[in-house]
């Protein structure tokens, strides 16, 4: 074969492999519409007719909505965009015509509103593609909220107002200087005071600690403050029993038994229901079950806002906000739909926290007031606006898929996640409210002002979302049996101290970013291997101080265990000595 012949047997071959990619990335889906998830319209060339048919929507305070795409081989398009009235001028930043980019690059759509008119307006974006010989015609829908404007811009842009003489900026100019050194003497106040207190501080701290962590959270050589790449030697799981860590006065503590909550449902329902049309799933299912399924989706509220020089049904236009929701299938039964409504519904009436996810409405086509026209199963809703479920977020960190919001976790930012759940643990057993299931697979993350926030929520769904996890041991009943303390395990007896035990676990799924606990014993086998004294190993770059607290947790007696309040106290102060070596 001649060298031409070869570039011509090239040049088939790349024409034949054809295709392209088009998506908004998970940067501007968090941007746009707060949730960190990608949409793939085209994918090697398959077109996602689901998230063609959504209507993305733009919001008053967002300008233009970015999208990335790449071809493989030669792939040629053109491109116009419409709108269903002038109040919206649409502008495509790229050209009407021309080649899709071999590599991946991103391309705006501007939306720029008359002012004159607020509503929601509809743009259409129509894509043509050009490859082995076809077309490809791609419809994407957007609809444009925009908000009327007060006041009337100038030739040059600006709004019009009252000019300002340079006297006038020369003035406020020393004005800002002023305050500015003003701050900042402010700011070296503060510092010395805080530097003068500091040591105080510290000597408050173990006179502020519950009895049973003073001797637990002593400082030690090696404080561990970050995530180290070199993991301790052996591939461990368990680890015997140390000597007792938590050797004094915690049998003060008030055990809270567990009792039913006897919650009236129907009551709960008529009081968080909302019209199912008033949110707009998007077109990928987060996670998948048997017999139920997550997705994000967005809440729209109606907000009237009346300006008079329209009519109302125009300046009826909606707030938006990203939701978690939960739901059935088709397939589930009426005691899947009770037992989905009974731990969904956990939370349900007890005084909001800020670590505590609960039910922010429940949705249906029909009426809860009128049964009959109930024909579809209830959307039960959370506000979250974040990476989703905790157990998957650690898994991609440990894994480091990038693509899935992984991140680099220090050990002072995983402490400060077991702080905040073991608060919002100490939430619920102040309303004497005994969870039952902590986990990471009972969580939501969300990163909040460059920090990461974490939220306990309920059980609902988790056994069918995550089988792996749960365990029969002969009675017909699904538990969670490597989360659970030893009396809940042999006797049923669920109580705070029994959450304790599982909130030890937790810390350990986040220290290990997402293991398996006890992932080489058999699940019958796990009593009995605990009545003998194993535990979950030390995990890999966890402080020695933290894993004491672990251990706390762990203690056979419910008795000798702390309590979820002096657990937070433990680790908001080991996490002031943490702070000290950042």
């Amino acid at each position: 074969m001649t060298l031409r012949q070869l570039i011509i047997f090239v040049q088939l071959w790349a024409l034949c492999l054809a295709n392209i990619n088009m998506f908004i990335s998970k940067e501007e889906m968090n941007r746009t519409l707060g949730v960190k998830a990608e949409l793939n319209y085209i994918e090697m060339g398959s077109i996602n007719t689901y998230s063609t048919k959504f209507h993305y929507r733009v919001m008053a305070n967002i300008d233009y909505v970015s999208f990335t795409w790449n071809a493989v081989g030669q792939v040629d398009y053109d491109v116009r965009v419409e709108s269903d009235d002038s109040s919206v001028l649409p502008i495509v930043r790229i050209p009407l015509k021309g080649r899709v980019p071999a590599s991946f690059q991103d391309f705006s759509v501007e939306y720029r509103c008359a002012g004159h008119r607020s509503g929601q307006f509809t743009v259409s974006l129509y894509f043509n593609f050009y490859y082995d010989g076809k077309t490809v015609p791609v419809k994407l829908r957007q609809e444009k909220i925009c908000a009327s404007r007060d006041g009337r811009r100038g030739l040059n842009g600006g709004y019009e107002g009252a000019e300002i003489d340079d006297h006038e900026s020369i003035d406020k100019a020393f004005f800002v200087i002023i305050c500015i050194a003003a701050a900042f003497l402010l700011i070296v106040a503060a510092t010395l005071i805080c530097y003068f207190k500091r040591s105080k501080k510290e000597d408050m701290i173990q006179s502020r600690l519950p009895t049973s962590f003073r001797n637990s959270l002593k400082s030690t050589k090696s404080a561990q403050p970050f995530l180290l790449s070199t993991p301790r030697d052996g591939p461990q799981t368990l680890s015997a029993v140390s000597s007792a860590p938590c050797s004094s006065s915690t049998s003060g503590n008030s055990i809270i038994p567990d009792k039913p909550r006897n919650i009236d449902v129907r009551r709960a329902l008529l009081q968080l229901y909302q019209d199912r049309d008033a949110f707009q799933p998007l077109p990928y299912v987060d996670m998948e079950g048997t017999f139920g399924e997550v997705r994000y989706a967005i809440w729209r509220q109606v907000d009237d806002v009346l300006n008079g020089d329209v009519d109302d049904e125009e300046d009826a236009f909606c707030n938006q906000e990203a939701v978690y929701t939960k739901t059935l299938k088709k397939n589930a039964s009426s005691i899947q739909l009770d037992r989905f409504l009974s731990d969904a519904l956990l939370f349900y009436n007890i005084t909001p926290h800020q670590n505590l996810s609960q039910v922010a409405c429940v949705a249906s086509f029909g009426r809860f007031d009128r049964p009959e026209t109930v024909t579809d199963f209830p959307l039960v809703c959370y506000r979250h606006q974040g990476f989703g479920n905790l157990k998957k977020f650690l898994a991609n960190c440990r894994l480091g898929d990038k693509t899935k919001g992984a991140q680099t976790l220090r050990t002072h930012q995983l402490v400060a996640l077991a702080t905040q759940l073991s608060s919002a643990v100490a939430h619920l057993h102040k309303y004497r409210i005994v969870h039952n299931d902590i986990a990471a697979r009972n969580c939501l993350i969300a990163e909040v002002s460059g920090c990461l926030q974490v939220q306990l929520c309920d059980s609902a769904l988790s056994r069918d979302l995550f089988p792996a996890d749960y365990h029969c041991l002969g009675d017909n009943e699904n538990r969670p049996l490597k989360w659970m303390s030893p009396e809940a395990i042999a006797s049923g007896l669920y109580s705070s101290a029994a959450d304790v035990w599982s909130l030890g676990v937790l810390m350990w799924e986040l220290m290990s970013l997402g293991g398996s606990p006890y992932a080489e014993v058999d699940p019958e086998d796990v009593y009995t291997m605990i009545l003998k004294g194993a535990r979950l190993h030390q995990p890999n770059n966890c402080p020695d101080q933290l894993y004491k607290v672990m251990l706390c947790c762990w203690r056979i007696l419910s008795e000798e265990r702390p309590s979820s309040e002096q657990v937070v106290h433990g680790l908001r102060d080991f996490n002031i000595q943490l702070s000290q070596y950042i």
